[in-house]
């Protein structure tokens, strides 16, 4: 018969999961790995979502009847998506043929109280204009930005234009003669920027206008910065009115 010392004997409960692979100081090692890669993937993870929320809305839109998916970046400004804009919307506001003017194109561009003021001015321009058969092309020569504006919150840009008009009188025999002037002129506009829409795909609306050849005009124009340069921190302080809109 077999001495009891000499019998071997089944533990009394299984070992702890750290009891089967080592000692344990290893195998808190190899937790701390576990942890560190499970925290970094519940980081990248994150970054992705993140990334994805804020990534630029898509925007469908219909030409002859095919659907393309367009992308669209918002609340980024960049020169060639400014000039466009600009060259767009100004055209629409001040080229001017009497017998077919409409603002109303525009209107998905500007905030309504800039709609409604240029409404009223161009309706009075358009009236001037068709009894002597008064016709004008607009046209957007260049585009600065303004570093020192009077209204932070906003975008303030320049854009210099030449206005050609041309038109229509009669001489002494009674023949037609047609004559043209061409000007410089300079439209400060102030921009702000939403989300883009399918009427409008920049997402930038004009929520001040200002035109005119003022020795102001010329010198804010000079002083001004290309578009491609950033933008300085404006360092004036206190509160900031709401820009007007002037003829």
């Amino acid at each position: 018969m077999k001495d009891d010392s000499q019998m071997i004997r089944r533990p009394a409960s299984r070992p702890l999961p750290w009891e089967r692979y080592g000692d344990l100081r290893s195998m808190n090692t190899k937790l701390v790995i576990v942890a560190l890669f499970s925290n970094i993937t519940s980081i990248i993870l994150g970054v992705m979502l993140i990334t994805i929320y804020l990534r630029p809305p898509a925007i469908l839109s219909e030409t002859d009847g095919v659907v393309t998916w367009r992308s669209t970046e918002a609340f980024r400004l960049r020169s060639d998506m400014v000039k466009q804009f600009l060259s767009m919307t100004l055209g629409q506001i001040y080229n001017l043929t009497p017998s077919d003017y409409d603002i109303t194109p525009a209107r998905e561009f500007l905030v309504p109280s800039i709609a409604d003021r240029l409404s009223m001015d161009m309706d009075k321009e358009v009236r001037d204009s068709l009894g002597v058969n008064r016709r004008k092309m607009f046209e957007v020569v260049g585009t600065k930005r303004v570093i020192d504006s009077d209204y932070p919150q906003y975008t303030e840009l320049i854009s210099k234009c030449e206005e050609t008009t041309v038109e229509d009188s009669k001489d002494i025999s009674g023949n037609v003669v047609t004559q043209s002037k061409t000007e410089v002129v300079f439209v400060l506009t102030y921009l702000t920027q939403k989300v883009p829409t399918p009427a409008n795909p920049w997402g930038l609306y004009v929520v001040g206008l200002s035109k005119g050849d003022s020795d102001k005009m010329v010198h804010t124009w000079d002083s001004a910065v290309p578009l491609t340069e950033p933008k300085k921190e404006n360092q004036k302080g206190g509160a900031s009115p709401t820009p007007q809109n002037t003829k």
